[in-house]
């Protein structure tokens, strides 16, 4: 298979990864609006996962280009060995790419956020109900387990003669 096929192919995987990123970044949404931490984890492992292929994918297409043209960094390097047909294909999938990564950005931003939020409201939940729990004097109970009563006078000496 000629690399020219390979990097088209590679493209529309990238597309098609960036519209599966997209319905996961949807789905963690919805978990985060549920309060699921767990589903949310669980499903944070597959959002890793699609990234880790997605740039193994990229990489593999630079390569790809290597191959074709030794020193070509982008599709510009390269872009002239391929058919008129070829070409609009590949403008109409970068545009699908770029379209694609600017929308899964502001998802994950906003799931960010969410996520944040959620962390910093049940921090200020836990430190309230520690506060309620506590007791207000700090030395309630002796060390022996036994009420400790509290001497408000100031003394020099205590203890047993």
């Amino acid at each position: 298979m000629a690399f020219t096929t390979r990097i088209i192919q590679s493209l529309e995987r990238q597309a098609r990864g960036l519209l599966l990123l997209g319905t996961l970044l949807d789905k963690e949404l919805e978990f985060l609006q549920e309060d699921a931490p767990q589903s949310v984890a669980g499903l944070e492992f597959s959002i890793q996962e699609l990234v880790r292929q997605m740039m193994a994918e990229k990489t593999w297409a630079a390569e790809c280009m290597q191959q074709l043209s030794p020193g070509a960094r982008e599709l510009q390097d390269v872009g002239h060995l391929f058919s008129k047909e070829e070409q609009q294909h590949i403008q109409s999938l970068k545009k699908a790419i770029d379209a694609g990564q600017q929308q899964c950005a502001r998802k994950a931003a906003m799931n960010a956020d969410i996520a944040q939020a959620l962390r910093d409201q049940s921090n200020g939940l836990l430190a309230f109900f520690r506060k309620q729990i506590m007791p207000r004097k700090q030395y309630t109970y002796s060390s022996h387990g036994r009420w400790e009563v509290h001497n408000q006078r100031a003394t020099l000496i205590s203890g047993r003669l």
